[in-house]
């Protein structure tokens, strides 16, 4: 097999996982959009290290993590909410500007889950990597699908190549006028 068409292959599984993760984020976010909304108050934010030790080497990426407070149905709810990971020191200054204009006591508007009222999650939000995953999926899952596609076109433009060459060397040598 050739190395195009293990890289193929690869690409198959990863547009294959892409999709499953874009279709189960996907659907976790629609219903969650139908959630009830409700403006929280900011108890404290951190931009937090989160360690991460592969291999005997220790990586600190960076988190947004905020306390949060609402009221649902007249009872006070404490809860939780953060951004993804990143590693980078530009991403961290982004994140601890963010923090530093959501003092304690300003709002965010967050959806709560109204069979859990203690989960909450941010559909719409400027706080930096934060909110639906489902766009970064879809672009991850093209790009995948892009390679896939590529990458078989190169097979077959190769394999009817080799054909094309093996046909013109099996193809009889013939004397003119004979």
């Amino acid at each position: 097999m050739s190395l195009v068409a293990l890289f193929g292959l690869w690409a198959a599984l990863c547009t294959v996982f892409a999709l499953v993760v874009t279709i189960s984020d996907g659907w976790r976010e629609h219903k969650e959009k139908s959630w009830p909304e409700v403006a929280a108050a900011i108890e404290r934010c951190n931009v937090d290290p989160y360690r991460l030790v592969r291999r005997g080497t220790t990586r600190v990426n960076w988190h947004i993590a905020c306390h949060i407070s609402y009221t649902v149905g007249g009872q006070e709810v404490h809860s939780s909410i953060r951004s993804q990971s990143v590693s980078s020191s530009a991403h961290r200054k982004e994140m601890t500007d963010w923090v530093n204009s959501h003092r304690p006591g300003t709002t965010i508007d967050v959806h709560y889950d109204p069979d859990s009222s203690k989960n909450a999650v941010l559909i719409e939000t400027d706080m930096p990597y934060a909110g639906p995953h489902t766009p970064n999926n879809l672009k991850l899952l093209l790009i995948a699908a892009f390679l896939f596609a590529a990458s078989m076109f190169a097979v077959r433009w190769m394999r009817s190549r080799e054909a094309s060459k093996n046909q013109m060397a099996d193809a009889p040598v013939g004397l003119p006028g004979s």
